[in-house]
């Protein structure tokens, strides 16, 4: 994994994340953009560790 896909995947989950933490209810696509961004960060994160155990 690179360090700019792993830079890159942090940004959008922290950008993203910031609407869930505003105190208003997010709308459909900040959750949505939101969800992606987490399940971009899991692959990252599952790819790693596949990687270590390799």
């Amino acid at each position: 994994m690179s360090n700019e896909d792993l830079l890159a995947a942090l940004q959008e989950l922290l950008e993203a994340s910031s609407v869930m933490t505003s105190g208003q209810l997010p709308s459909a696509s900040q959750l949505e953009r939101y969800q992606r961004a987490r399940e971009w960060a899991q692959r990252l994160l599952d790819r790693e560790e596949r990687a270590k155990n390799a």
